[in-house]
């Protein structure tokens, strides 16, 4: 599930660590 996403890269192709700090901006909808 979680894996899997992290896996393919579906935020952009990041690293799942970078995703982390790098996730506001990426889509900031759903922090909102």
């Amino acid at each position: 599930g979680s894996q899997t996403l992290d896996k393919a890269g579906v935020w952009g192709g990041l690293s799942p660590g970078t995703t982390v700090k790098k996730g506001p901006p990426l889509f900031p909808r759903i922090e909102q």
